[in-house]
């Protein structure tokens, strides 16, 4: 598990693209995040295949999980998640 270094003042955009996961023809259509507790969403956006969170603030020495769970039009769900580090400036 790869776990990505932020700073504690940085604000950073993170994303996932679920082209692969998607079946021929199908498509997200929602969107949400889940973000540890300390950490503010600046903004959220998604696409056809692409999701993406400009994520700020952070307490230094803590780990986060950040978590993006879509819908499709075809109706599935799926749910990507990624580690990050808060590191001393």
């Amino acid at each position: 598990m790869r776990i990505y270094p932020k700073g504690p003042n940085d604000t950073k955009e993170y994303s996932f693209d679920y082209t692969y996961d998607l079946l021929s023809g199908d498509r997200i259509v929602s969107s949400s995040w889940i973000l540890g507790s300390g950490l503010t969403s600046e903004s959220e956006a998604y696409t056809e295949f692409l999701t993406s969170i400009i994520v700020s603030g952070g307490v230094p020495g803590s780990s986060y999980k950040i978590s993006n769970t879509v819908r499709t039009a075809d109706g599935k769900e799926y749910t990507k998640s990624f580690y990050f580090r808060i590191m001393e400036c």
